[in-house]
């Protein structure tokens, strides 16, 4: 639906693609790798196990490759009203720029929003965040703050304050 509330891709000002930083692909590959070892070493130690070791696997593996598929891109697109942010197929933050109170350069450190993905950081602010380091936070009249990664976050600020103006 294309409208006030789901700004369309057509009338897009700017656009950017994130993927997930390598760390994330990492720690979900070692994640994968451990459960993997765990239920081989239990099909080795128990033949009764081989058949859930082999479910387990299957199951681990389809859920791995959802939640990957669905969370390794974050995408922005700025048009002339509005800011929409989205992170996998349900995840999507739309603010309009009338709505915005600031804007600003900031780093996702782990020590306040806990890690990657979609994060409350310490101060409130809901982060959509790839990796850690650079970001945008958004002041919203009347909601809490948004912050999202960004490898281009001075720009992205700048035009949204020019938009907004």
């Amino acid at each position: 639906m294309v409208g006030p509330e789901c700004p369309s891709e057509d009338d897009a000002v700017y656009t950017e693609s994130i993927k997930a930083g390598k760390s994330v692909r990492a720690f979900v590959s070692s994640i994968y790798l451990v459960l993997l070892a765990l239920s081989v070493a239990f099909a080795i130690q128990d033949a009764q196990f081989i058949l859930m070791s082999a479910v387990i696997i299957v199951s681990v593996t389809f859920v791995f490759v959802i939640l990957y598929l669905n969370f390794r891109v974050l995408r922005i697109t700025i048009t002339q009203n509005h800011l929409k942010v989205t992170y996998g197929r349900l995840n999507r933050k739309i603010v309009p720029l009338e709505r915005m109170t600031d804007c600003e350069h900031i780093q996702i450190r782990l020590k306040e929003y806990g890690g990657i993905g979609i994060r409350l950081g310490r101060d409130g602010t809901w982060a959509y965040n790839t990796s850690l380091g650079d970001a945008v936070r958004v002041g919203i009249s009347g909601e809490r703050p948004f912050a999202f990664s960004t490898a281009h976050p001075k720009d992205v600020c700048e035009l949204l304050q020019e938009l907004k103006a």
